[in-house]
C-alpha cells in the first residue's frame, strides 16, 4: 500500500509543478505518514536540484527528527543531511531574516541535505 502510495506522489509531482494542479490525500494515525511515506518522497524528490522542506507540528518534531536522520543520515549509502529550520510566527519579516532562511536553503541544497 505504502509504495503504491509513494509512487502516486511521486509520479503526479512533476504533473503538479507543470500543470498547477492540487495534489492532496489524507492519511489517517497509524498508516505511516511519518515513517514510511515521508522518507520515501524526500529521497525521491532529493535529487540535488531541489530542497526538500517538511513541516511538522512542535509536538511531532523531535521524534520525527530522530527517525528521519536513523533512515536518511545513518546509511553510508544515502548520506542526507538533515538541517531543522525553526519557524515562530510572532518573527517579524524583514528583508534580513529573509536573506538568512534563503542563504540556509541555499546551502542546504549545496550540501544535498
Amino acid at each position: 500500500m505504502h509504495v503504491a502510495f509513494v509512487r502516486c506522489f511521486a509520479t503526479c509531482s512533476d504533473c503538479v509543478l507543470v500543470s498547477f494542479l492540487v495534489l492532496c490525500s489524507q492519511l489517517n494515525m497509524g498508516e505511516g505518514k511519518t515513517r514510511v511515506i515521508l522518507p520515501m518522497l524526500a529521497l525521491h524528490w532529493a535529487d540535488g536540484s531541489r530542497v526538500v522542506r517538511l513541516n511538522f507540528l512542535p509536538a511531532l518534531i523531535d521524534e520525527a527528527y530522530a527517525h528521519l536522520h536513523l533512515m536518511l543520515t545513518a546509511s553510508s549509502l544515502l548520506q542526507r543531511k538533515l538541517f531543522t529550520l525553526p519557524f515562530h510566527r510572532d518573527v517579524q519579516p524583514t528583508a534580513e531574516n529573509a536573506t538568512v532562511v534563503r542563504n540556509a536553503l541555499n546551502y542546504c541544497q549545496k550540501v544535498r541535505a
